[in-house]
């Protein structure tokens, strides 16, 4: 006979978070490499007409700070709960306390950062896009590192 409520076991832990994270960080890292290229198609050029339109084409609008929010809030959830996530997955290892802390605060950090430089992409100067590019790149290091560990589940 069945029981209705089982305790998971760690196997069963294992698979679902490997699953989960193997799967959000392939389509991160996928998604964000084909929308770059997609936008910018890699190049300088393209990088400035996509945050300002308005130095290239002079009947395009310039981007308002509406126009911001609504392009940042989607991602600043998303990253906020892939964060969310993994750090909770980082609580059942048996790291130290302090690396755990460290892991958490970057990768929260690196998310929050990454959310707020398209403001300055937008209202200060285009070579903080740079930035944001780089921030992206150790935000996504930073998840590949945590997921690591958090699938060597211990405790």
């Amino acid at each position: 006979m069945l029981n209705a409520i089982q305790r998971p076991t760690k196997k069963n832990i294992l698979i679902l978070a490997t699953f989960f994270l193997c799967s959000t960080f392939l389509l991160q890292i996928i998604t964000g490499i084909w929308l770059f290229w997609y936008k910018t198609g890699f190049t300088v050029l393209g990088l400035q007409k996509l945050y300002r339109p308005d130095l290239f084409d002079e009947f395009a609008v310039k981007p308002t700070i509406f126009g911001v929010v609504e392009s940042v809030l989607p991602h600043f959830f998303a990253m906020g709960l892939i964060a969310f996530v993994i750090c909770h997955f980082l609580h059942f290892t048996s790291i130290k306390p302090k690396l755990k802390w460290g892991l958490g605060g970057s990768l929260s950090l690196f998310a929050i950062l990454y959310n707020v430089l398209p403001f300055l992409v937008v209202f200060h100067s285009v070579t903080w896009a740079y930035l944001s590019f780089f921030v992206f790149f150790i935000f996504s290091v930073f998840m590949a590192l945590a997921s690591i560990i958090s699938l060597n589940i211990t405790s």
